[in-house]
Parts: structure tokens; sequence; C-alpha cells
């Protein structure tokens, strides 16, 4: 399946949203800023659940 040539586009078109490419440097920036937005969120939801878990 083709996401980016395919798929993608037709859900913009849905949305009402304009699909844009990025370049390959602005992608791979974009990528890793979500890898660590993903690990800070995992960090923090195991730390609520042993504060939880120690507060039970």
């Amino acid at each position: 399946m083709d996401w980016d040539g395919i798929i993608i586009p037709k859900v913009c078109k849905l949305l009402k949203l304009e699909h844009r490419t990025h370049p390959s440097y602005e992608k791979s920036i974009i990528e890793g800023t979500v890898q660590q937005v993903k690990v800070r969120m995992g960090c923090l939801i195991i730390t609520f659940l042993v504060s939880q878990r120690i507060a039970n």
C-alpha cells in the first residue's frame, strides 16, 4: 500500500487539508521530534502508574 502516493492525499482531500511533502531533512527532524515526545509520554505514564501503585 502506497501511503504517500495514494492514501494520504485522499485522506487530506476528504478532511479538506492541504497535503504537503517534506524534504528528507525536514522529515527526519519531524520524526525525531515525534520520537522524543513518545519517549517522554511513556516516561510520564510509567511515573504516574508507579505513583498510583505506591499510593494504594
